[in-house]
C-alpha cells in the first residue's frame, strides 16, 4: 500500500513496434512503478500510434 510521501521510480519498457499499411507505427510499452526498496508497486501496459 502506498502512503503520502513514498518515493516512486518509474520504469518505461519499449515492446514489439508494427509500420501499419498507412504507414503509422504502433508500439507496445510496459510501464511499472516500484517503492525505494525496489518492490513492484504497479504495471500497466500501452499502446501508443504514432503518425
Amino acid at each position: 500500500m502506498l502512503h503520502a510521501g513514498t518515493t516512486l521510480h518509474i520504469r518505461l519498457t519499449s515492446g514489439d513496434s508494427h509500420t501499419t499499411s498507412t504507414g503509422k507505427t504502433i508500439r507496445h510499452y510496459l510501464w511499472s512503478a516500484h517503492d525505494a526498496t525496489g518492490d513492484q508497486i504497479l504495471q500497466a501496459t500501452a499502446v501508443m500510434l504514432r503518425a
